[in-house]
């Protein structure tokens, strides 16, 4: 007889609305066998809630979290409300069984309502599979995964065919192991939509310490960006885990033009495979990097920010709350919370790229990813930023017409 598997459900209370849809998935999903179990079905727990919550996420195989705002934020500490301490309770031990788990978390999934719910998952479950319970097939997915009867499931190997066979010893690989950085969400990145970059300076203090501002067309995913990054790597960079490059004279016929790269450095690369016994040639490493190219009348901005970093040898790198059309914005809409302090700041010109080549890592910045050997490096790169320049242009008019 097949184990009945036990399901707790983690979420907060924030309105009858989504109570009512947790009750009511919850039922649907005993109904089909599995013993799902929520706070609702209980009045008054006789060994209290914390125990019993700590029990229930103990005992279950798995733990449906439920990605809601409030719930995002008491995640956070930023919810001060005392009816939310039975979920700051569940998220504070939630968090803490992913992080010692992170390679092998089988157990905590996310899902959600409302299609838009999607930004409040948990900072430490956004890299694995969420479900949508709004859509049939998604919770039909989810419902398969609980009993142990997904889709996804390796057929068993057949025996008899092989007799027919004679099979051939093949050929012996070396061990590879891929170590991917998680520094950049891309899904989070696509959402955010990286607009611009502005830089921030005490004019009368020549010792204040400046900010590099990345603005989003939609600043509340550039925020859950930041928050992540900041989360990961601390306030800050002392190991310089996060790489900040700035690439100069990019575009000959517009010398003010540059670009923006933000991205894993080598070193954090390096810490991915710290405790394993592979050798180098064993190791493949994967970093994701965005990039943005600014397209200003003048580099003044650029030029005194440069020479201000140089003075202090430090600078912030935080995301801008509110970014309107142009290149002018508001100061007090720098995200203060997720400032990062950094004392490097990578600053190149296209020449000095060009000359190093693939050995540098703002390659990726300036060179077209389909760039066959035979072709001119600058009549690509020029291709390239004619191209990301009309793509902006087409963005302001759309904008401009609404």
């Amino acid at each position: 007889m097949n184990k009945i598997p036990k399901v707790f459900i983690s979420y907060a209370h924030e309105s009858e609305a989504l109570s009512d849809q947790v009750l009511n998935f919850s039922n649907e999903l005993r109904s089909l066998g599995i013993d799902a179990e929520i706070d609702q079905y209980e009045e008054a727990p006789p060994q209290g809630w914390a125990k019993w919550m700590l029990q229930q996420i103990d005992e279950s195989d798995f733990v449906l979290v439920v990605a809601s705002p409030i719930y995002y934020a008491r995640s956070k500490g930023s919810n001060n409300d005392p009816k939310g301490l039975g979920a700051k309770w569940e998220t504070t031990q939630i968090i803490q069984n992913v992080y010692q788990s992170v390679n092998n978390n089988t157990k905590y999934i996310p899902i959600f309502f409302e299609s838009d719910s999607e930004r409040y998952i948990l900072d430490p479950l956004k890299p694995y599979t969420f479900y949508d319970i709004s859509n049939e097939k998604q919770k039909d997915r989810l419902i398969k995964r609980l009993s142990g009867k997904s889709e996804n499931l390796r057929p068993k190997l057949g025996k008899d065919n092989l007799l027919s066979f004679n099979l051939e010893p093949l050929e012996e690989k070396s061990r590879k192991t891929l170590f991917v950085s998680g520094l950049i969400d891309i899904d989070l990145w696509n959402k955010a939509k990286w607009k611009g970059t502005a830089f921030v300076y005490n004019i009368i203090d020549e010792n204040d310490i400046p900010i590099l501002g990345v603005g989003f067309e939609n600043p509340e995913y550039g925020k859950l960006i930041f928050n992540a990054i900041r989360n990961r790597i601390g306030g800050n960079d002392v190991s310089e885990k996060l790489r900040i490059s700035i690439v100069t004279e990019v575009d000959k016929e517009n010398i003010a033009h540059y670009k923006v790269m933000i991205g894993p450095n080598e070193s954090y690369l390096d810490e991915l495979s710290n405790g394993t016994d592979l050798k180098n040639e064993e190791k493949l490493f994967m970093a994701v990097s965005r990039v943005n190219l600014m397209t200003p009348n003048n580099s003044i901005n650029l030029d005194n920010f440069l020479e201000r970093y140089k003075k202090v040898g430090k600078f912030y790198i935080t995301n801008i709350l509110e970014m309107p059309n142009g290149f002018s914005f508001n100061p007090n809409s720098i995200d203060y919370d997720n400032l990062i302090l950094k004392s490097e700041l990578v600053v190149k010109t296209l020449k000095e790229v060009l000359k190093e080549k693939n050995r540098s890592q703002e390659w990726a910045a300036i060179v077209p990813k389909k760039l066959k050997p035979n072709n001119d490096v600058f009549k690509a790169i020029k291709q390239k930023h004619e191209k990301e320049k009309r793509r902006k242009k087409n963005k302001l008019k759309k904008i401009s017409k609404k």
